[in-house]
């Protein structure tokens, strides 16, 4: 549930739509990605060894999560949110009513 709160936090909201199907999408080719490793683990490593390398893997994202600039994203998410504001306010000024 954290990722998907994650997800939908990290989305500017005029395209949150489209922007939170790609983080699950990814997310989804992640999960595809590492059940088709399973098999070759399997067939050169025994069980330990692959419920050891499974482990690494997810120990390796958690250092690759805390690497991640959640703060820096969602000041240009507002910066995005802001320039387009101005962008609405000087085209509706330049429209005659």
């Amino acid at each position: 549930m954290a990722i998907f709160a994650t997800g939908m936090e990290l989305c500017w909201n005029r395209v949150a739509a489209t922007q939170f199907t790609l983080y699950m999408a990814i997310a989804n080719l992640g999960r595809a990605t590492g059940s088709g490793f399973l098999g070759p683990l399997r067939s050169a490593l025994s069980w330990e060894y692959v419920i050891l390398s499974i482990a690494g893997f997810a120990l390796a994202m958690l250092i690759l999560v805390q690497m991640l600039r959640m703060k820096t994203h969602l000041d240009r998410i507002d910066g995005l949110e802001k320039h387009h504001l101005e962008l609405e306010a000087a085209r509706a000024a330049r429209v005659p009513a």
